[in-house]
């Protein structure tokens, strides 16, 4: 791989389509390693070494300190990305160093939950994968904004969501047949492998040298000096902390929905099987995500990404708000498999996703100056992981009220969303 000499000035690229995989091969790595542990495989080893009584608690402990450092930490290793100058670019060293601390601890957490036992140590080594995989994802996030024309970013965002769908799909797969066979020890080394395996074809299939020329106003840097690693100007980034908000409630509200739908398909849809209609709903989604995010991504391109933002947040909205009128029932038979209703009136999430991921990802990548996108996009991690904390805090409105209000509220969630889009986000399309 040509490296790049300080101060040496970078040379125009001619994209072409493999660069979209390789701007794309470590947001697989990426959902892979958190979807096969942080999904599926930590819960599963908190609950071998933590009482029954204290599972819960354990498990959210892991979860929301986990959350919070890597809102902190993808941010400022974001920050700092935009400012490192070495011969090898300035994000693919982020992602090196964070890539090879990810598996000092993975190693560290395979010992404390499989041999040492010990939460504290699982909380340690889940703490240490969190910091050392969001210095990865800080580093990684201004790729598209720093090597894709300004004419492709929807695609290369729909290339991204794909390699991240595609990941969870395989994980989800892969590491439950592991973990339910008890093959831990493999489990792990798979995980390790993807990371080596995106780290090593980022590294010399990305080349940081060779960038497009950008407007003028693409290139401001932000706040300069130490205070401005994570600050934002209000006046100035205003539409971009309206796309944070804005990005927070849609987000939110599809997180509800995802969070509780094995209690939603226990007890509101009471269906007979409900790990069946979870899949279902699984499967529906992530298929409609990855038939829908590269074409979204081409016409996104065309048509604005803020147009498409705002039509995925009202497919979202509606989806979420037709759920409430789901009554388990089987609407007909395909391949010998009974679809039931619940399926069919959530299937706008499915495509709203679609449109989400790629075209709201793409209309952040617009908003953000390219100088400094790595500090704007991993303050995007708010919204991000802050969706997942906003979800969970409401779970007692199911006990309270049922789930009619909970999904109303989410429905909302997601039109109020929709609207910071329509009324406070600007842009220039």
């Amino acid at each position: 791989m040509d490296s790049v000499a300080l101060g040496e000035r970078p040379r125009p690229l001619i994209f072409r389509r493999r660069n979209y995989f390789f701007i794309s091969v470590y947001a697989f790595a990426l959902s892979y390693f958190g979807t096969a542990l942080g999904t599926i495989g930590t819960p599963q080893l908190i609950v071998r070494i933590v009482p029954d009584a204290l599972q819960g608690t354990a498990t959210g402990v892991v979860r929301y300190v986990g959350l919070l450092v890597a809102i902190i930490v993808q941010a400022l290793a974001g920050s700092l990305s935009d400012r490192a100058q070495t011969r090898f670019g300035k994000r693919k060293p982020f992602i090196l160093v964070g890539t090879l601390a990810d598996l000092v601890f993975l190693v560290v957490l395979f010992f404390a939950g499989l041999i040492a036992g010990d939460f504290l140590w699982l909380l340690f080594a889940t703490i240490g994968l969190q910091f050392t995989s969001n210095i990865a994802q800080g580093g990684y996030q201004g790729f598209i904004s720093d090597l894709v024309p300004s004419a492709r970013r929807g695609a290369a965002s729909g290339a991204k969501s794909i390699a991240e769908m595609g990941a969870y799909l395989l994980a989800a797969f892969v590491a439950t047949i592991q973990l339910g066979r008890g093959e831990w020890l493999q489990a792990f080394v798979v995980v390790g492998a993807v990371l080596v395996v995106g780290l090593a074809l980022t590294w010399f299939g990305v080349d940081e040298r060779r960038v497009f020329a950008r407007p003028a106003s693409e290139d401001r840097s932000g706040d300069s000096g130490w205070r401005g690693l994570l600050t934002l100007d209000r006046r100035r980034d205003a539409s971009f902390m309206w796309w944070i908000v804005s990005r927070l409630l849609m987000a939110t509200g599809v997180s509800v929905l995802t969070t509780y739908s094995f209690l939603y398909a226990k007890n509101f849809v009471h269906a007979s099987d409900p790990n069946a209609v979870v899949r279902g709903l699984l499967v529906v989604t992530v298929a409609m995500i990855l038939i829908t995010s590269q074409p979204v991504g081409l016409i996104a391109d065309r048509v604005g990404y803020k147009r498409l933002t705002i039509l995925a947040g009202v497919l979202n909205a509606l989806g979420i708000f037709l759920s409430t009128f789901a009554n388990g029932k089987p609407v007909f038979t395909l391949g010998g498999f009974e679809v039931l209703d619940v399926l069919l009136l959530v299937s706008p999430v499915g495509i709203g996703q679609g449109l989400f991921l790629t075209a709201n990802w793409a209309l952040g990548i617009q908003l953000a100056p390219r100088a400094a996108s790595g500090k704007y996009l991993g303050l995007s991690n708010l919204a991000s992981a802050g969706s997942g904390v906003l979800a969970g805090l409401l779970g007692p409105i199911i006990d309270l009220a049922g789930f009619p209000p909970l999904l109303l509220m989410a429905s909302l969630s997601v039109v109020f969303g929709t609207a910071l889009v329509v009324w406070k986000v600007k842009v220039n399309e």
